[in-house]
């Protein structure tokens, strides 16, 4: 999740294992998300793009499909008004990019995972996040008794449209980088800085908090996530949320 012009965030969802049947709104492509999606060798499924995102979309050679272009794959409905109507398959998806050639590559980024994932020593159990310049407001609250933790937006219940279970991950990653308006970008669009030196990391898991860093030092170099000391940073088996 992360910021766009409009003063709210937008959510790529990347489907290393697993499929789902109905995913979306698919909306259009960042560049940033492009450099997201590329930590995983993944291929794009999108509507269109801002000029940087179909620019290093290109440039880093990803698979995509997008319907702005003709490409198969969206469909939209009628109980939702345009942009916000258009939804999308993965199963099919992976089907149309093998015929094109795609979905060869596979990587896991940042993620590592363990059931032995070592807990934080402060305690991690509510966590609430203001995206500036705008006050949109994001929380999580953890469940130990599903050992998730809830997900909320402006204060209310972030639900699954499809089945009313609440958003519930069993990690957050909160990822601190420079966000600021592209310079003569009519459109009020937004530079995430992903690329370079890196940054503070926060990681909640397990209802604790654990303090890292991150860096990815080019485009096409998978993001690292580190713990305090250096080390790679571990987290348990489950959904992941980077913040």
């Amino acid at each position: 999740e992360a910021l766009a012009e409009g003063g709210i965030t937008r959510f790529i969802a990347v489907f290393l294992s697993g499929d789902a049947p109905v995913v979306g709104p698919v909306r259009s492509l960042r560049h940033y998300f492009a450099f997201f999606a590329a930590d995983y060798a993944a291929d794009l499924v999108h509507i269109g793009a801002s000029p940087e995102g179909f620019a290093w979309r290109d440039a880093l050679n990803m698979g995509h499909l997008d319907e702005s272009a003709g490409d198969p794959g969206v469909w939209r409905v009628r109980t939702r008004l345009p942009p916000h109507n258009a939804y999308t398959d993965t199963t099919a998806d992976r089907g149309y990019l093998l015929d094109r050639g795609r979905q060869n590559q596979h990587a896991w980024g940042p993620l590592r995972f363990s059931p032995q994932a070592p807990r934080g020593e402060d305690p991690g159990e509510s966590i609430e996040l203001g995206f500036r310049p705008w006050a949109y407001r994001v929380g999580y609250t953890w469940d130990a008794g599903q050992e998730r933790y809830l997900r909320f937006m402006e204060g209310g219940a972030h639900r699954d449209a499809a089945t009313g279970d609440q958003v519930a991950p069993a990690t957050v990653v909160v990822q601190y980088t420079d966000v600021q308006p592209i310079a003569n970008d009519d459109k009020l669009r937004l530079d995430v800085d992903l690329i370079g030196a890196g940054g503070q990391l926060v990681v909640f898991s397990g209802g604790t908090r654990r303090e890292g860093s991150w860096t990815k030092p080019a485009p096409n170099v998978p993001t690292r996530w580190l713990d305090a000391v250096g080390d790679v940073l571990i987290i348990p088996p489950g959904q992941v949320w980077v913040e």
